[in-house]
């Protein structure tokens, strides 16, 4: 659906209001054969499709942003593009569902990786530090009472106060 939506873009209507549009009815016309094909007892996985749909409509390529303006923009918004088109589907995954981790628990170790987490605001604590991953950028939260080991071991600060004030570079991260 992405990928046709990039292609209605790119070549026959550069408007995002009615690629959107386009994409929207695309979507309805696909659940309506559902619906008919499965006479209103779809299976529960066609729950996820929707809210997948969904998060396709709120990429930034198909809903505009006024973070940038003029020729920076367009100049991002093709770059998007471009990435997006030649993603995978594992890589468009995480574009639409972001993969939300907690990283703050003492029985992590480098060969073991973090349970995922539903993308709730229910699973964030006051006390944890998360890891949010969408293909594109990596955001880390910091809850306001994370122990300051935590801090010590991932930030090399003794408090939160600190890291609105350190760089992190990549190689450090990971």
């Amino acid at each position: 659906i992405m990928k046709k939506g990039i292609d209605n873009l790119e070549t026959l209507n550069p408007n995002m209001l009615s690629t959107r549009s386009y994409i929207e009815m695309w979507f309805s016309n696909m659940m309506s054969s559902v619906q008919r094909l499965y006479r209103n007892n779809a299976p529960e996985s066609l729950d996820y499709y929707v809210l997948y749909c969904m998060g396709v409509l709120k990429n930034e390529v198909f809903y505009p942003s006024q973070n940038l303006q003029g020729n920076a923009y367009i100049d991002y918004l093709n770059h998007v593009r471009y990435q997006l088109r030649h993603m995978g589907c594992d890589e468009l995954m995480n574009v639409i569902w972001p993969q939300l981790f907690q990283v703050n628990d003492e029985q992590l170790s480098q060969e073991s990786l973090p349970a995922l987490l539903n993308l709730s605001r229910a699973c964030l604590e006051s006390s944890g530090i998360y890891v949010l991953f969408n293909t594109f950028y990596v955001y880390i939260w910091v809850g306001n009472d994370v122990d300051s080991f935590f801090l010590q071991q991932l930030f090399n600060v003794d408090s939160l106060d600190e890291i609105a004030n350190i760089e992190i570079s990549e190689e450090e991260l990971f």
